[in-house]
């Protein structure tokens, strides 16, 4: 199964995105959580365009 689709995070993602350089795992963390984390700030009532910026 590809990375990507997996249902966990791996916790070597977790330890990668501790560094703010690494935009490769960035983007995979973005990939997998962005959306879950802008419907999370949404539904605490955060305005679109906060949720983003938290995003």
């Amino acid at each position: 199964m590809d990375d990507m689709t997996s249902d966990n995070t791996r916790p070597s993602l977790l330890t990668r995105v501790r560094n703010p350089d690494d935009h490769k795992a960035w983007r995979e963390f973005e990939s997998r959580y962005g959306d879950l984390i802008t419907r999370y700030c949404r539904s605490v009532r955060l305005q679109h365009s906060d949720a983003e910026d938290v995003r």
